[in-house]
């Protein structure tokens, strides 16, 4: 796993979808990516051929819990 992020713009989830690719992370929810580094953000040192080995995936949760708490439910971050 490359990345595991949770998204916390509450103008954008999975009812109000948006074209900008470099957005997707920001929608709230859970996201995760596996792989190398994506192609498309070249830095210094890293390949742009083992770019081509990434996946993002945005998870449908109703919850997401740490250790017994939640910090997220129904579309809403839980705590501060």
């Amino acid at each position: 796993m490359r990345e595991f992020g949770l998204g916390i713009n509450p103008a954008m989830d999975k009812h109000r979808m948006i074209n900008d690719v470099t957005a997707f992370e920001r929608q709230t929810g859970l996201h995760l990516s596996l792989g190398a580094k994506h192609g498309l953000y070249p830095k210094p040192g890293l390949s742009r051929k083992k770019g081509r080995y990434h996946v993002d995936i945005f998870i449908d949760a109703e919850k997401i819990f740490v250790d017994d708490e939640v910090i997220f439910e129904g579309g809403e971050f839980c705590g501060g």
